[in-house]
């Protein structure tokens, strides 16, 4: 059952919380791709090759808030659900 196995990735990345700084550090690895989009984490290196819009859209947000690059764009509702599979945890606001 997919849909239950969705739902139990998304239940651990809403109860991991990191701190900007975390985030930050997380993107030191050059070899990864972390994003933030609505102060949720994304680690989209597994996503790369897959991305419609190119690699190079996601690498240039690489360790920044992605947000209004992600609306202006205007993702489909599927690439929205897609993208939950790639969500680490929240930003945590305090930071």
């Amino acid at each position: 059952n997919l849909s239950g196995k969705m739902s139990s990735v998304d239940n651990k990345a809403d109860n991991k919380m990191l701190t900007l700084s975390e985030v930050r550090e997380l993107a030191d690895d050059k070899n990864k791709c972390i994003i933030i989009i609505d102060n949720n984490v994304y680690d989209l290196t597994r996503f790369l090759k897959e991305h419609r819009g190119g690699e190079e859209a996601l690498k240039v947000q690489h360790g920044r808030d992605a947000t209004n690059a992600f609306e202006v764009v205007g993702h489909s509702s599927d690439a929205r659900e897609q993208m939950k599979a790639y969500k680490i945890a929240k930003l945590d606001s305090v930071s």
